[in-house]
This record gives C-alpha cells, sequence and structure tokens, in this order.
C-alpha cells in the first residue's frame, strides 16, 4: 500500500510518529485518489495511547476553503470521504491532521479523474461558453464532434438528413465573439473528438510489438473512454441514444447515399445504437466467415461501442421531448457515471447491465434484422442494385444470421452482469468492513 509519511509532534518530550495514509478502496481502481470514488485518510501513531487518537483534529480545505459534513466526516484517527466530487480536479487540496497545542501537519492530494469524468468537465465547458445553447443544441453540437450527427443519424431522429447539427468552435473565433466566459479552447475541442468520435486505427509497423501481425491483429481503437467504475465506452454512442430517447419514434426513414428508403418498423433508440452495431456485425460475419460476432477488436460491436449503445438506451429511455424537459446534459452523464460498484438506481452504470435486460424490447430481432439488410445494400452498392428500388431488391441477409449475433450478444451480456454484480458485492463488503474498523 503506498503511504505518504510525516512527523507530528505530540508532545516537545517525546515526538510520535504520525503516518497520513491513503486507504484505498477495497474496489478495484485506477488512482488511489480519484473522483467520484471513496477517500480514506488514516492517522497512525507509534507509541501513542488510544486517548492521544482521540484527540485528533481534522481539516480539509479546497482551494483554501475548508469542507465539512456531510462531504467530509472524520472520526479520531480516521477521515473519509464517501465520494470525492469532480469539482476537486485542477484544485489545490489539502488534509491536515493536528494535536491540541500542536502545528497541524499538512499532506496534499491530487485527484485523478477518469476518461469520462474528464469529457463531462469538457462539456460543462462547452454549456458554459454557449449559454444561449439549450441541452439540445448542445448535445447536438456533442455529437457532431463525436461523429454522429452525420446523415444516417439526422434521418433516424428527425426523418431527414439536413440540417446537420451546430459545429463547436473555440472561443473568440468570429462565430463565436458575442458569447463571453471562460471559453472553449481548440484543444478542448480535440480532447472531446478524441474522447467521443469512435473508430479503429491500424497500428504502424512493430507498433504493437508484434513483427508479423496481420493487419486486422493491429487495430487500435480510438474514441473510447474509461468511465470511474474502469469499463471502456464508446461516448459518441451515448449521445446518440440521448437524442434518439429525445426524439423517439417507432418507425425510421433513412437516405444512404441520398437514396430514400420506405420508412421501416424500427424503434430508432434502438436502431442508432444496439441494433445498429449488431446489424453491421450480421453483416461483417457474412462478408468474413469466422470473424468474431461481439466484444472483440476485430468486430463491429465492441465491449466499448455495445456498453456506449446500453448506455445511451437506458439515458434516452428516461428523457422526454419538450421545452426545459432536459436538464443540462453534463448533468445527466454525472449523474449516471458519478457513482460506485455498489450503486443503485434505475439509470447508474453501476447497474447497467441489470437494467439494460430489463429494457430489451421484443423488437430488437427485427431492428438487427432491419439494419443488417439496409447496411449490406449500402455497403454492396455494385452487387446489390442500390438505385433500385428496396420493392425489387432481395436481401442475402437471413434471420438466422441475426439470431446466431444475437445469442452472442445475449452471452456477453450475461458475463457482464455477473461481473457487475461482484463488483458491487466487493464494495458492499468494504463498506461492511469499514464499519467493523470504525470508519465514520
Amino acid at each position: 500500500m503506498d503511504r505518504k509519511q510525516i512527523t507530528l509532534v505530540a508532545t516537545p518530550k517525546k515526538p510520535a510518529l504520525v503516518r497520513i495514509a491513503v486507504v484505498p478502496p477495497r474496489e478495484r481502481q485506477r488512482s488511489l485518489v480519484q473522483v467520484c470514488a471513496p477517500l480514506r485518510l488514516q492517522a497512525v501513531h507509534v507509541n501513542a495511547s488510544s486517548a492521544m487518537l482521540r484527540t485528533i483534529s481534522w481539516e480539509l480545505t479546497v482551494g483554501g476553503e475548508p469542507v465539512s459534513a456531510p462531504i467530509v466526516r472524520a472520526k479520531e484517527d480516521k477521515l473519509k470521504v464517501d465520494c470525492v466530487p469532480d469539482e476537486w480536479v485542477d484544485k489545490y487540496v489539502s488534509v491536515s491532521a493536528r494535536l491540541p497545542g500542536q502545528p497541524p501537519i499538512v499532506l496534499p492530494i491530487s485527484p485523478a479523474r477518469s476518461d469520462v469524468a474528464e469529457y463531462i468537465s469538457l462539456v460543462r465547458r462547452v454549456e458554459r461558453t454557449y449559454p444561449d445553447w439549450g441541452a439540445e443544441r448542445v448535445l447536438g453540437a456533442l455529437r457532431r464532434a463525436a461523429g454522429v450527427g452525420r446523415e444516417l443519424f439526422q434521418d433516424a431522429l428527425f426523418g431527414s438528413p439536413d440540417p446537420l447539427p451546430d459545429v463547436l468552435r473555440p472561443i473568440g473565433s468570429p462565430r463565436t465573439s458575442n458569447y463571453s466566459n471562460t471559453g472553449l479552447t481548440t484543444v478542448d475541442i480535440a480532447r472531446l473528438i478524441q474522447l467521443s468520435s469512435h473508430g479503429t486505427q491500424v497500428m504502424a509497423p512493430n507498433e504493437d510489438g508484434a513483427e508479423n501481425a496481420s493487419e486486422r491483429k493491429r487495430l487500435r481503437e480510438v474514441g473510447v473512454a474509461a468511465d470511474m467504475l474502469g469499463y471502456p465506452v464508446a461516448l459518441g454512442h451515448v449521445l446518440i441514444g440521448m437524442a434518439a430517447g429525445m426524439h423517439r419514434k417507432s418507425t425510421t426513414s433513412i437516405h444512404l447515399w441520398r437514396i430514400p428508403t420506405p420508412a421501416i418498423p424500427v424503434d430508432n433508440l434502438y436502431f442508432v445504437t444496439l441494433a445498429g452495431d449488431l446489424g453491421q456485425s450480421v453483416v461483417e460475419v457474412m462478408d468474413h466467415p469466422g470473424a468474431p460476432r461481439v466484444s472483440a477488436l476485430e468486430s463491429e460491436a465492441t465491449d466499448a461501442e455495445m456498453i456506449g449503445d446500453i448506455d445511451g438506451i437506458i439515458l434516452g429511455s428516461r428523457v422526454t421531448t419538450g421545452p426545459g424537459s432536459l436538464p443540462s446534459v453534463s448533468e445527466v452523464l454525472h449523474d449516471y457515471y458519478c457513482t460506485r460498484a455498489n450503486g443503485h438506481g434505475k439509470a447508474l452504470a453501476s447497474e447497467r447491465f441489470a437494467n439494460f435486460k430489463k429494457l430489451i424490447p421484443k423488437s430488437l430481432s427485427n431492428d438487427v434484422y432491419e439494419f443488417a439488410k439496409n447496411f449490406y445494400r449500402g455497403t454492396h452498392k455494385a452487387e446489390t442494385a442500390l438505385f433500385f428500388p428496396m420493392s425489387v431488391y432481395t436481401s442475402p441477409v437471413k434471420k438466422s444470421d441475426v439470431h446466431q449475433t444475437l445469442a452472442a450478444f445475449e452471452s456477453w451480456l450475461d458475463r457482464m452482469e455477473k461481473a457487475e454484480r461482484a463488483c458491487a458485492d466487493e464494495a458492499n463488503a468494504a463498506d461492511d468492513a469499514d464499519l467493523r474498523e470504525g470508519w465514520p
């Protein structure tokens, strides 16, 4: 365990060694001090009585301002924060322990944050930079930056490929000179794109350490952000799910390469998220027999994509249309992702897999089938007579192909839910241990 040690003078004649140790949660996490995770601090005395422990006073400050209960709780030699706020990042955070009559000993803390927490902070910056944009307009600009504002997605949301969402521009450019605030920089916009624009790249030869790896084995997934629980998330898929939830439709018309297709009876929330990725996977396996159907990097439905789809569906199913019906985008994302592994709620990342199982519609198989048919037609133009009406086109996509892909997805979902429960049990055990050990 990583311990930061300091010496605290207990009396003028007899010094006592005090170790202020960051006691990490018993859950897996990437940093000892991470936003949206618990923080435990303990003062450990050598040659100190239990009576001395009871005299310790604590103070935690953020940006020079003291933070008190209920955020911070202290008892004798222990201090605990249940959930480190993400507002603490980039601020000077310090904890001090003091014995009566002695100067405090100060321990600086630098909270780390996950990729998703960083993305949420950047979304807040967008909202401050464009204060007269509502949540839907902000969401549209974020979708465009993530690459999910293209014609296909606009069709599924609005029935037309136009108009495209706004383009994010840094503060001070001619288009945004009327806005004032701390502003959005070109670096911020580039980072938003990096965290949310999903795709794959082929690594340079030997970049992965394998000299003779095939091209498909040298793929790198980009546009993936790790959330507070360590799961990879394709955030662009989350954004399109939220947008579809605001414009929920039971039939969808799309324009493949500006060629219109008849309206098809699918739920657009699933069509632009999970059914889309599983439908692409169906076509991928048709083109490359033996290719993995789900989860693998070489598949068209990676872990990050499916998790992003699930999150987008959960959030999309909870938002409604109408002015003022959606809180700020950053607030929705923060409330969903800032959770511990044992957090409970219908819209929490900690229970995403269990909650999603309750949302799976009976029509999912048809949604995947319809997407696969249209995707095959659009990606095999020469052999499918793209420019002929759908009424004279017979798709080679078979429902048996769809069923096999859905079976692979359901097996993956069962495994993920089992792991989710195990993480929750681990977090509950940590809380029980805290009670036994006298943590506040």
